[in-house]
């Protein structure tokens, strides 16, 4: 369930709760309006009941999704932890910060965020093998943390992921919250009549109606780049993005990510040497996920 979806369900509540208060007023002399009342209470109470069956259905697969993040988590740590002793004792203290080894920074974020992050220090360790390996890192600790970290990414467990393998349920909670949405408008429209015989029996059932601003959170834009030819992925792509500081690079399987990306719309950018640079207009929903994918053409080789 989305916070939009969230916020609708308490302004059904709220709706209901308002118009139960009010019920003495218009049970005997408006039916129109208790029709519509009784049909909002009934959908308020599918919905509950099917968002309760959708989040029982995601539960047995974020179960196995959780269980699989703080397994390659900890690996993540240990090796960063290695790692981070050997080029310390080099003294190259650049590479060194580059990684992290803090378990929490990747358990505790996002799916989306934590698979780049994951992959970004392996990418950074794995490429850099001949300085760390074999006494502090080994090949086949680099070669057991990327199967770990596959085996977490591509466990069904995010609500999108979910939603795809399992639709139904997930469906008919949209379905329902759809027709409370249509019994709000409806109620909206019979309570005119109260705009001036009553005063506060209209502003107050009006203002139950209306959804509760929804808490803004500055939620990740995960970007996947592949060549507009072959379809491979291109890493090294520098990315830009309207009112952001940020100008992250994809990493080599063309995963870039911003981390701290505010809502709106907004016109991202790529470069990289090889290819032709490229915008798009793009919508930041605040809140939610937030991902695309885009493809780069290579600059014509031109022969003289």
């Amino acid at each position: 369930m989305t916070k939009r979806e969230s916020a609708r369900m308490n302004r059904n509540t709220g709706a209901c709760t308002c118009l139960d208060k009010f019920l003495s007023v218009f049970s005997t002399t408006d039916p129109a309006l208790k029709e519509i009342y009784t049909k909002m209470k009934a959908d308020s109470a599918d919905t509950v009941l099917s968002a309760i069956a959708a989040s029982a259905n995601n539960t047995g697969y974020s179960a196995d999704k959780i269980i699989a993040k703080k397994e390659v988590s900890l690996i993540a740590s240990t090796l960063c932890s290695a790692a981070q002793v050997k080029l310390d004792l080099l003294k190259n203290n650049t590479l060194s910060k580059s990684l992290n080894s803090s378990q929490t920074y990747y358990c505790a974020a996002s799916d989306a965020v934590a698979e780049v992050r994951l992959l970004n220090v392996y990418d950074i360790m794995n490429n850099n093998a001949a300085l760390i390996t074999t006494n502090f890192v080994s090949p086949t600790d680099l070669t057991n943390f990327l199967n770990k970290i596959n085996t977490y990414t591509t466990i069904s467990g995010t609500s999108m992921n979910v939603n795809k393998s399992s639709p139904v349920l997930t469906a008919k909670f949209k379905s329902d919250l759809k027709l409370t949405s249509e019994d709000i408008v409806s109620i909206k429209k019979l309570m005119l009549k109260y705009k001036k015989s009553n005063p506060t029996f209209y502003y107050t059932v009006l203002a139950s109606c209306m959804i509760p601003v929804v808490p803004v959170s500055h939620t990740p834009l995960i970007i996947t780049i592949t060549n507009s030819i072959d379809g491979s992925a291109i890493s090294d792509v520098k990315g830009g993005l309207t009112n952001s500081t940020m100008t992250p690079i994809s990493n080599s399987k063309g995963i870039m990510s911003y981390e701290t990306t505010a809502g709106g719309d907004k016109v991202a950018t790529f470069s990289h040497p090889k290819f032709l640079p490229k915008s798009v207009d793009i919508h930041i929903i605040s809140g939610e996920s937030n991902t695309l994918s885009i493809t780069m053409t290579p600059i014509p080789i031109v022969e003289i």
